[in-house]
């Protein structure tokens, strides 16, 4: 997201993140407000500890819904759309649990060491199956927002507002999303090389 200063980039970045995290309940999102240049920062949902949601039905479990994304402000003073300054993903995990069992996760973590995937993939039930821990299927770039969705309409996680609000609410926090994000499919993704690299 862009900004006329690394805080004011940064928190253009976090406020449609916390908005559509709003509509799964009280929770804090964690992150670094004042970073300096081209210095990776990560920002979590409640210190790494995610967010307990109810799950419609009678006996239904809580599940536990976790956000990690790190990222990253550049000074781009020749971007006219997107500077001078622009907070920018450098890398992400969704997950969606229940306990300690992982049912799904979206990834993209190209710098970092944690598997030889550099490009937007998701796994199915880790946890539950041993075996998937090597799947990595493919995906285009994954938001906070449609992660959310995923989660109200595939996992029956009970969203704190109705339909009509929490639908109106992640169109407008991903419409900014959408406008200022410089790739979205799969083949596009940077740093496939697994160097993150700032500037």
């Amino acid at each position: 997201m862009p900004g006329n200063s690394p805080s004011e980039a940064v928190e253009n970045f976090v406020t449609p993140i916390k908005d559509a995290l709003s509509c799964l309940g009280d929770s804090a999102v964690i992150y670094r407000d004042h970073p300096p240049l081209d210095t990776i920062q990560t920002l979590t949902l409640n210190g790494g500890e995610g967010l307990e949601v109810p799950v419609d039905g009678d006996y239904a479990p809580k599940l536990l819904i976790e956000v990690e994304m790190s990222y990253l402000v550049i000074h781009c003073p020749d971007d006219e759309d997107r500077g001078p300054y622009r907070c920018t993903t450098c890398a992400y995990i969704l997950r969606i649990k229940q306990g300690n069992a992982e049912l799904m996760s979206f990834h993209w973590h190209p710098g970092q060491n944690v598997s030889p995937e550099r490009l937007p993939h998701f796994h199915v039930g880790e946890s539950r199956l041993p075996q998937m821990q090597t799947l990595h299927i493919p995906t285009p770039r994954v938001s906070v927002e449609e992660f959310i969705q995923t989660t109200i309409e595939a996992f029956g996680v009970r969203p704190t507002v109705d339909e009509k609000t929490w639908r109106e609410l992640l169109d407008s926090t991903l419409g900014p999303h959408r406008e200022y994000r410089s790739w979205s499919e799969r083949y596009e993704a940077p740093y496939q090389d697994g160097v993150v690299e700032s500037g």
